[in-house]
Parts: C-alpha cells; sequence; structure tokens
C-alpha cells in the first residue's frame, strides 16, 4: 500500500464518512473507495463497517488507524522538519570566536539570526583562530570570525565588519576623564596583555602603534584570562586595550576610553569552508550581509 492510501484510511477514519473525506481532501469518492479496498485487500481483513450514514472502524481497522495515525503523523513531521533545514529554519549552526561578542556587529547578527530562525540550534566555541581554522577545515566549524582581511585557498572569507580599538584603564587614573585619549598621553605607561586569545594580536596591534613614541614600549603579557586581565587594570597595574564589542562588558572599576584616529580600526572576517552543505549557514551569511549593507534582512521562505 502507498501513502496516499494511508493517508486516504485516515481521512475516512476520523470523518466517518468516505464522501466527507473525499470532498475535505479534495478527490473523488471512487478514489477514496478504491484506496481503502485496496488496504483491506491487502491486510485480509474489513477495517470499515458500512452504513447509511457513513462508515465505522472495526476492531481491525481501530488497531491499524493507532498505529497508522502515529506513523504517519512522524512522517509529515519528518518532512516539514527536513524542508525547515533545507531552507534554514531549524538545523544547526557551529560559530568559533576567538574575540568578544557581547556586543557590536557579531553579537547583533546573533540576536537577529535567533529571533528570525529560533529553530536553529546555535553553537559558539571559543579559540584561538589558528585552531577555528582547523577546525573549519575538519567540519567541527560551520563558520569562524577572525580579524583581518584573509585570502585562503581553500577557505571563503569576507570583511563583514569594523571595530574601534578601545583603551581599558582604571576608573581614577590620570587620563581617565578625558574624552578621546592619543598614543602620546601615553608614554610612560605599562600595557598588559594577555597570552590568551586574542592577546596575541591585541599585543601586536600595541607593538605597531607604540613604537613610535620614541622610548621603550613597555608591553607585559600574562598568563592570566581576560576576565583577570580586567582585574589587573582595575587595580592598576597597567592599562591595556579591547575592541569596541569588548567594550560592551562591565568590569568594576574600569573604564573604556576611545584611543587615536576614528579610522584605526580592526577589520573582522567571516571565514568558512565553501564545501560545508549546511543551509543555515547561508541564511546567516545572508543575514550578515544585510545588516552590513543596512539592508533588511531576508525574509523567510
Amino acid at each position: 500500500m502507498e501513502l496516499a492510501d494511508l493517508r486516504s484510511f485516515i481521512d475516512v477514519a476520523e470523518a466517518l464518512n468516505i464522501r466527507r473525506a473525499a470532498l475535505a481532501a479534495g478527490v473523488e469518492p471512487s478514489t477514496i473507495s478504491r484506496r481503502i479496498a485496496k488496504i483491506e485487500g491487502e491486510l485480509g481483513v474489513s477495517i470499515f463497517e458500512r452504513h447509511s450514514a457513513g462508515v465505522r472502524l472495526t476492531r481491525a481497522g481501530r488497531d491499524f488507524f493507532h498505529t497508522t495515525s502515529s506513523v504517519l503523523h512522524d512522517l509529515e513531521f519528518g518532512a516539514r522538519r527536513a524542508r525547515a533545514a533545507a531552507r534554514g529554519a531549524n538545523g544547526y549552526l557551529r560559530i568559533g570566536i576567538f574575540a568578544s561578542i557581547a556586543g557590536g556587529f557579531g553579537h547583533e547578527a546573533l540576536r537577529l539570526f535567533r529571533a528570525q530562525y529560533p529553530d536553529v540550534e546555535v553553537e559558539i566555541a571559543e579559540g584561538e583562530p589558528r585552531a577555528l581554522l582547523r577546525q573549519l577545515r575538519e567540519r567541527e566549524l560551520d563558520i569562524a570570525f577572525v580579524t583581518g582581511q584573509h585570502d585562503f585557498v581553500d577557505l571563503d572569507s569576507e570583511v563583514m565588519w569594523s571595530e574601534s580599538v578601545v583603551l581599558a584603564i582604571a576608573r581614577d587614573h590620570r587620563v581617565a576623564t578625558k574624552e578621546r585619549l592619543r598614543w602620546s598621553d601615553l608614554r610612560g605607561e605599562r600595557f598588559i596583555v594577555s597570552l590568551q586569545e586574542p592577546g596575541p594580536e591585541i599585543y601586536d596591534w600595541l607593538t605597531a602603534r607604540l613604537g613610535g613614541l620614541g622610548e621603550t614600549t613597555d608591553i607585559v603579557r600574562c598568563p592570566v584570562a581576560r576576565e583577570t586581565l580586567f582585574v589587573k587594570v582595575a587595580l592598576g597595574l597597567g592599562l591595556s586595550v579591547v575592541s569596541e564589542a569588548g567594550a560592551a562588558v562591565i568590569y568594576p572599576n574600569v573604564v573604556f576610553k576611545p584611543i587615536g584616529d576614528p579610522q584605526d580600526v580592526l577589520p573582522f572576517s567571516a571565514v568558512w569552508a565553501p564545501y560545508t552543505d549546511n543551509p543555515a549557514l547561508r541564511r546567516f551569511l545572508s543575514m550578515m550581509r544585510a545588516l552590513a549593507s543596512q539592508r533588511p534582512p531576508p525574509p523567510l521562505d
């Protein structure tokens, strides 16, 4: 028996009338009758008793209905899930990050994506860029955010947004009351960065900008995580820098101040493997491109 036969059986079992079931299904009553006769022929037992007002299920028909309706429900649910996954409405999305997404473009892109596709399971993994790229190649991640503009041989990448870099200083520091700071305001200061990501990138970024101050740059690399680093800043043990998105996190006794040229920004790229066949990834990329260009997000299919 075919799926259409089972669907017609369920329709009749629920309506208890062949004509009403045929009208609801948009087919001829004779078609429904042939399908019921086909099922009874294959089962070797009557599943309906006919009477003047319609039909009623036999005992065998009731047993068959309970089993068939459950199976058909599961099949239809699976088909709906498959169609939804094909258009990115559910499924999963595995994202790799190495810097904070507490605010800024990355946070907003994820917020919008979750609002439009709430049934997509989003996983976020944190790690250093080299590890994230390896995970992309091994299909352990769908997409990763890294700083800079890249031209990988085996991976696709696209600059999605840029962020300013801000200075993290103790609230009672001598320059804490200034609206915007220049690098020359910070001569003789001690900078601290984490050995963990994105500390190495921040170290290189700081070295390039502090190297022109005409004196030895004092940048100390600390074996601590991001949270402990800002505890050290709050205690007056040094200054640090963070991307604009990272400044969305509140740390006691720490303030964030713009530093340097407003045009001096860090580009952030999305990186993914071109062979990744994940509809949710395609939707997320479309969402980010729309956000980057200030276009409305793509509609649901």
